[in-house]
């Protein structure tokens, strides 16, 4: 299966441009509890991309998986992406979190699934990818993290 990696740095629609260069995967790094987009965990504005609801949930079709990375340590954000993938009933969810010296992003991670374990369908990725090959796919290569 093909990951739209960081899609949500296209400007436009990431979500049509994943589809079109044919994603099952739609990934979104989430770094506060308004759900906002970046690479960073870094409180940069400029490095923001938009929210999650705004530019991927509005219209997820349902026969894509959403990617969910948590790149925060702040739990407000377990309610908020519970909320979100529950209003828009988001059924194919991948949840994964990488361990970060200074920032709990990986224990909120934990506490996620945990708490909504039994509320909301989820497989984390590092199960996910046991079971089928992702392939990362950049679509958009000319960023500040491609060196």
């Amino acid at each position: 299966m093909k990951n739209a990696h960081n899609s949500y740095w296209i400007k436009g629609n990431p979500l049509l441009v994943s589809i079109a260069t044919g994603c099952d995967i739609i990934e979104a790094d989430i770094i506060d509890k308004h759900l906002n987009l970046s690479h960073s965990w870094r409180p940069f504005k400029s490095m923001y991309y938009g929210n999650l609801i705004d530019r991927y949930l509005h219209n997820f079709p349902s026969n894509k998986f959403l990617y969910i990375k948590f790149k925060t340590g702040d739990r407000r954000v377990k309610e908020s992406l519970y909320q979100a993938l529950k209003e828009y009933k988001i059924e194919k969810v991948i949840l994964s979190a990488s361990p970060h010296p200074f920032i709990q992003r990986y224990e909120v991670y934990q506490e996620f699934i945990e708490e909504y374990r039994d509320l909301i369908p989820f497989i984390k990725m590092s199960e996910f990818k046991k079971r089928v090959q992702v392939k990362n796919v950049d679509l958009y290569e000319r960023s500040i993290w491609h060196f």
